[in-house]
């Protein structure tokens, strides 16, 4: 790419300047009017030069190697002899001067060109250690850029790990702060008297699963239970019958102990009574009474125990 752009630029450097030789050789042969018009061809051409000139040294600056700041050096002194040469050639104010200035300036041209070429023939052979100074700096230089790439690769991951510090501090500085706001809000409530509620420690996966399954288990349980059936068998039957039977009372043993008792010997009771069995077991809130009868049957008499 800057070989052919530099080759470009010269390419346009000698079209203009074959210009300006043109009017310099028209302004030598220029006689009477002729000469200001010459003379004003030949600061148009050289005018040119100067922009072409101008552009290609831009281009060498830019460039920025070796053989560009080489090639700009040597274009700078051929520049200036061209310049001199073009002045010396516009101050010939008469013909007289110009008939005088025009074998030396001839002689003058001639050296300058000379000396040109002899710089050109210099330079091509001097292209191959620029070509080889070139190759030396661009590997130096890809060697720099490897350099710099391992310590950027190794700031850009520092950076990273970085980065995943300060997120995670964050996340933690928020659980922080509102583990510490909660704290604040339980205590205001328990200073108040009320009940403070706290969260219950998380569980483990294993441990929620069991729980899980012991309360499904309970829960069916209890179901099963709601819809089963008493089975009685007949023994159990026979002993829950004898046991409700020996805790009724028995009325054949009380009408046995009921007797009548008569008061034959004093005929002034007249008065049927009762009176309490005192061997009647208190046990069974059953009251028993002993009946006694007078001769005349009169009304009884019940005594409670």
């Amino acid at each position: 790419m800057y070989q052919t752009s530099r080759e470009e630029h010269c390419h346009k450097l000698d079209s203009v300047w074959k210009n300006v030789e043109s009017a310099l050789q028209a302004l030598s042969r220029a006689k009477g009017e002729q000469f200001t018009g010459a003379k004003t061809h030949l600061r148009a051409s050289y005018e040119g030069y100067e922009r072409a000139t101008a552009r290609y040294s831009a281009f060498l600056e830019k460039a920025k190697t070796f053989e560009a700041r080489h090639e700009l050096r040597l274009r700078q002194v051929i520049d200036e002899d061209r310049e001199a040469i073009v002045s010396e050639k516009l101050r010939e104010a008469t013909p007289q001067e110009r008939d005088k200035a025009h074998e030396t300036a001839s002689q003058f041209f001639l050296s300058v060109h000379s000396r040109a070429s002899s710089r050109s023939r210099r330079s091509g052979s001097s292209t191959i250690s620029l070509a080889a100074v070139q190759a030396r700096a661009q590997a130096e230089a890809v060697k720099a850029r490897a350099q710099f790439g391992r310590k950027e690769a190794a700031m850009r991951l520092e950076k990273a790990r970085i980065e995943a510090e300060l997120e995670v501090l964050q996340h933690e500085k928020e659980a922080a702060a509102a583990d510490a706001q909660a704290s604040a809000l339980e205590a205001a409530v328990e200073q108040d008297g009320g009940e403070c509620v706290r969260p219950h420690p998380p569980l483990d996966r294993t441990l929620r699963v069991w729980s899980y399954i012991t309360e499904q288990a309970a829960v069916r349980d209890a179901e099963l239970a709601s819809l089963r059936v008493p089975v009685v068998h007949p023994r159990s039957q026979s002993l829950e019958h004898a046991e409700v039977t020996n805790h009724l009372p028995d009325f054949r043993a009380m009408k046995r102990k009921r007797r009548c008792v008569g008061n034959f010997e004093n005929p002034q009771l007249t008065q049927r009574h009762f009176l309490e069995s005192p061997s009647f077991p208190t046990g069974n809130d059953y009251p028993t009474f002993v009946e006694s009868f007078n001769c005349c049957g009169s009304q009884p008499r019940s005594q409670s125990r």
